[in-house]
Parts: C-alpha cells; structure tokens; sequence
C-alpha cells in the first residue's frame, strides 16, 4: 500500500457555491482519471483519491491510496483495509474522496431479482453466468454521495468503458458496503451564500 499527498490546512473556510464548484469537478476529474488508467492497462485496480482543496491553487492537489487490492482477498481482510484508509482519511483530512474498483453487477425483473437472491445464498455474482464486469466509482463528502458505474466491454485483447449509470448527489447510505463511507466527519466550514445552487447536491 502506498500514500501520496499534499498537506492541508486545517479550520478552513469556503462558499457553499464554492464547494459545490469544486466537488463537481473533482467528480469530473475522477471520471477522467480512471478512462485513461483503464485505457491503459485495460484494467482497475482499487484506488483511493483524497481531494484537497487549497485556495487560490489553479490546479487542486490530490492525494492517492493504492497499492491495496493484494489484502482483499475475503470479507475479514476487507474490514481491516477499510478500516485503515478510513484512519489515513481522518490523517489527510480531504473535502471530499473517491473510490474505484472494479467488480461484477447483475440486474433484470424483480423475478431475476428473487432467483439472483437464492443463488447467491451458495454461489457469489463472480460466478453467475449473466454476469456484467463493471467498474464503479463511489465520490463522498462527509454526507452526500455520487455513483458512477461503467461497463465493461471487452473483445479479444481491446476492452473500452461505456457508461451504464450516474446517480447524482444524494444523503449518504451508512449500511453501505464495506468498502464505502471513508469520510465521516467535514473538516471545513462551508458558509451559506446566495449565489450556491444546490440543484445538483
């Protein structure tokens, strides 16, 4: 595992319209970032970007967390990696992160629904046969999330992303997976202003 980032201040202070400026494109830098590694290496590995704003900086820092896709290897070691880049978060202190990785999805009628469900009882989705390869990217603030998932679309050796699903900001799921809610607490103070549009939050 390594870390990689840039010190932030702390007790900082930010327009609301500000904040909702910046998450956006952080988001959208996100989105970029993981079309050029996967048109790369055709492939995602786990990764954790820590968005630091600073003030004035034309170019906002990011702070990186890889190199941790070797210890989930089951559900126990899952909750021990969380649990330490939820502890590198709190070190880091972001305004916002970003996690990647690939996996498997399934979807269809509420009755595929029911027959997913008792299949999984003793298999896993890697397995099924209708399975679809994704790559999903989870944005956090302290207490909202945006969800954007790709398919996986491969052909011999040549593989693209094709967008299946953005979901917009919404209040954050705190039952979530194991691998999600890695910013619990705002370590800035965001001032209300009437110029913040909110539409998108």
């Amino acid at each position: 595992m390594y870390l990689s980032y840039v010190s932030t201040l702390k007790n900082k202070i930010m327009k609301q319209a500000t904040f909702n400026k910046e998450i956006e494109l952080f988001k959208k830098e996100v989105i970029e970032i993981t079309g050029k590694i996967f048109n790369s290496e055709k492939e995602i590995r786990p990764v954790l970007f820590n968005f630091l704003y600073k003030k004035g900086f034309e170019k906002q820092p990011m702070g990186v967390i890889a190199g941790f896709d070797q210890f989930l290897t089951d559900n126990e070691s899952k909750k021990k990696v969380s649990y330490s880049l939820k502890k590198m978060v709190e070190e880091i202190k972001p305004i916002a992160v970003a996690f990647i990785s690939e996996g498997y999805a399934l979807e269809g009628s509420q009755e595929n629904y029911d027959k997913v469900k008792e299949y999984l009882k003793t298999n896993t989705i890697s397995n099924h046969p209708e399975r679809q390869e994704i790559v999903l990217i989870t944005i956090e603030t302290s207490d909202l999330e945006s969800l954007v998932t790709f398919l996986i679309e491969r052909n011999g050796d040549n593989a693209k992303l094709v967008l299946k699903e953005s979901v917009d900001w919404q209040p954050k799921n705190k039952n979530s997976g194991v691998l999600q809610n890695f910013l619990t607490e705002c370590y800035i103070e965001i001032e209300d202003d009437e110029d913040a549009n909110l539409s998108s939050f």
